[in-house]
């Protein structure tokens, strides 16, 4: 489960997606606060929250809907930034697959580039599996390495 989430924090790290979320997690509640301070229609933070969260995940319940011009700018632009979110984790969550798939098969490129970036962590015995993905890495294809 630790090396699972390991692998995908190491995916969102390579496609440089967490200060991606981190500045749309920041914009999230920036605009639920503005959504509850510039329109009428949405009496609480919480309901400001709640709306943000239904506009983000495109449910679009209904029970709220902005009704000023500022309101409806600040809607707009947290949807399309929810859009993107939803796209671009949707798009990690398949590489993670992937990599945990190629992993079963002993392939996985992120667990490769893990080991590499802590081989002070590793073991002879895993050093030495490194050592030989590399050379097999460098062999051109097709060429067998004569030992």
């Amino acid at each position: 489960m630790i090396r699972g989430f390991q692998l995908f924090w190491l995916i969102l790290e390579r496609l440089h997606l967490k200060k991606f979320l981190f500045v749309f997690l920041l914009w999230y509640v920036i605009a639920c606060t503005l959504l509850w301070i510039l329109d009428p229609a949405i009496t609480t933070l919480g309901d400001g929250f709640w709306f943000g969260f239904i506009l983000v995940t495109t449910i679009g319940f209904g029970d709220f809907t902005v009704t000023t011009l500022p309101a409806r700018i600040v809607a707009g632009i947290l949807g399309l930034y929810g859009d993107l979110v939803i796209t671009f984790l949707t798009g990690a969550i398949t590489s993670w697959f992937y990599e945990k798939f190629q992993g079963f098969q002993g392939h996985s490129v992120g667990a490769f580039v893990n080991q590499l970036e802590h081989m002070d962590q590793l073991s002879d015995e895993e050093l030495r599996e490194v050592a030989a993905k590399a050379k097999a890495l460098r062999q051109p294809s097709g060429h067998q390495d004569p030992q």
